[in-house]
């Protein structure tokens, strides 16, 4: 499990910094400084359901349920509170900040590729 969430956090972190990279040569530094920061939304939530895996998997039946949607509604409850934050209390640009958390998203995709065994010559991909 550990290995999963590391590499889901290094094709997050690499797809926030394309994207922080993008904002910073098409708008400036001010739009850079937002994608980090719906990235670091992202990379929160992600480190918050790594913990929550990890004390579920001693969890069983109804435990285990629990224990997940408990994770949910924190996980909805950081993003909401971060992107809150960002763009009312910090002031930064809305637009970068949800580009990039959602660009983060990718990394699950990434990560799951990444995580799956190479096909053998005799099977079908």
């Amino acid at each position: 499990m550990q290995r999963s969430i590391r590499n889901l956090l290094i094709a997050q972190v690499v797809l926030t910094c394309l994207v922080a990279t993008g904002f910073l040569f098409a708008k400036g530094a001010e739009f850079m400084w937002a994608a980090f920061y719906g990235g670091a939304i992202l990379m929160t939530n992600t480190v918050l359901m790594g913990f929550r895996f990890q004390k579920a998997e001693t969890a069983e039946g109804q435990n285990f349920a629990l224990a997940m949607y408990a994770g949910v509604v924190q996980r909805f409850i950081i993003t909401f509170a971060g992107f809150a934050i960002g763009i009312g209390w910090l002031k930064l640009a809305p637009v970068p900040q949800i580009v990039a958390f959602a660009a983060g998203y990718i990394g699950f995709i990434v990560a799951a590729r990444l995580s799956l065994p190479a096909p053998t010559r005799y099977e079908k991909s």
